[in-house]
């Protein structure tokens, strides 16, 4: 390689392991899918909601499919007050696991509740 040219590189992968069935069944073995289930109608004294605005911002943050950008807002909202704990933890807990559908159910029910 030369500055400011790149360089090139290449693998060599041997796909014929993933064609064995005990490959597979070793392979897949080891994924473990995480699933977090909140229902959308636990609301208890320990959930305080964000403000209208704030719910707004991080369901437009999930229409846009920005699990990073829901994951700083949360984080801002966190250290902005530990009031929004049990709230903050878990949109977290969706958001890291990616469940998305789970999230948006989860986050309308919490505009709801401000209705």
């Amino acid at each position: 390689s030369q500055p400011q040219q790149g360089s090139i590189f290449w693998f060599e992968l041997n796909l014929n392991d993933l064609e064995n069935p005990e490959v597979q069944a070793k392979s897949s073995s080891k994924i473990q899918p995480q699933q977090v289930v909140i229902p959308h109608h636990e609301f208890n004294e320990n959930l305080i909601l964000p403000s209208p605005e704030e719910l707004k911002a991080l369901q437009d943050l999930l229409m846009l499919g920005n699990v990073r950008g829901i994951l700083d807002r949360l984080n801002i909202l966190e250290q902005a007050d530990p009031k929004y704990f049990v709230f903050v933890n878990q949109m977290r807990q969706l958001a890291e696991t990616c469940q998305i559908e789970l999230l948006e159910t989860w986050l309308q029910s919490c505009e709801g509740q401000l209705s």
